[in-house]
């Protein structure tokens, strides 16, 4: 048995024909793919024909007696390949010869194989036929690997969506998130907002009432303060009487002193009218209205 690396299925490779054929010397004149032969001759004229496909040997010489004919030698083996290329004229005893009956059928026999060489009908047929079913067999391997490219390649674009489903709800997992966080975001400035309002507001409040106070205040102080010399009493009614007595000057009544208060005394100097005894001496003190009596 000849290993699969030298033989292609039942017949030998192309390689290892022409590496058999270099080994003994011999020179190449022909290849036909289509038709599976290659076709090697000797220095002496002798033209070989390989049918490697099925391991046919076809030799093409000059019989001493029987003029050009050509031997086929069926199935042969790998030794019997290199047998007859070391001796085109030995015989394996399993082949058949043909040579032409006449000048024409030689002359139509004249091929691209070599002269006077005739080519079996039936091995061409066989041939025909072999090719045919690798042809077949070639084309439902192709059809095999196309329908694995086409199934790979639908796996491949169901992987694809797969990850771009993947990505995309990552993606909107993602954006989800952010929207999250931004409306939280949201959510947190305005209630600083609206704190930070109520606290204007207070303060605006507090500012208001400030001021309210204050001018509140400025206005006792103004009523607490002479005009002239611009002293600052505990309340309204010593600083009139501060007036009346530093100053000698009399205020208009007040709102509140439209009722005529109870008059103790009188300064005999000035006239000017005091509630008090006491504030009548501090006023004769300050202004020096004590008369002698006489």
């Amino acid at each position: 048995e000849e290993s699969s690396t030298t033989h292609n299925k039942d017949g030998w490779s192309v390689d290892f024909v022409r590496g058999a054929a270099l080994s003994n010397g011999l020179k190449e004149v022909a290849y036909n793919p289509t038709s599976r032969v290659i076709s090697f001759q000797t220095q002496d004229g002798v033209r070989i024909n390989i049918y490697y496909s099925t391991r046919t040997i076809g030799t093409a010489l000059d019989h001493p007696n029987q003029g050009k004919t050509q031997l086929f030698r069926r199935k042969c083996s790998s030794q019997n390949l290199f047998e007859i290329l070391q001796n085109p004229r030995s015989h394996t005893g399993k082949g058949y010869k043909k040579h032409p009956q006449n000048e024409e059928e030689r002359l139509r026999q004249d091929t691209e194989y070599g002269y006077g060489v005739v080519v079996d009908e039936e091995e061409d047929l066989r041939n025909c036929i072999l090719e045919v079913d690798e042809q077949i067999e070639e084309l439902a391997m192709k059809r095999k690997s196309l329908l694995k490219s086409i199934k790979r390649h639908d796996d491949n674009r169901m992987q694809e969506a797969a990850r771009m489903r993947e990505k995309m709800n990552e993606r909107n997992a993602e954006l989800a998130e952010i929207i999250r966080q931004e409306e939280e975001r949201l959510q947190k400035i305005k209630e600083e907002e609206d704190r930070l309002q109520k606290i204007i507001e207070k303060e605006e409040g507090l500012r208001k009432i400030k001021e309210a106070a204050e001018e509140q205040q400025q206005r006792e102080l103004a009523q607490r303060t002479c005009s002239e010399c611009h002293s600052v009493f505990s309340n309204e009614h010593t600083r009139d009487q501060h007036f009346r007595d530093r100053h000698n000057l009399v205020l208009p009544l007040r709102k509140s002193q439209h009722i005529k208060p109870y008059i103790y005394s009188v300064c005999e100097y000035c006239h000017l009218e005091f509630e008090t005894m006491y504030s009548l001496d501090q006023h004769k003190d300050a202004m020096g209205h004590w008369k002698s009596h006489t």
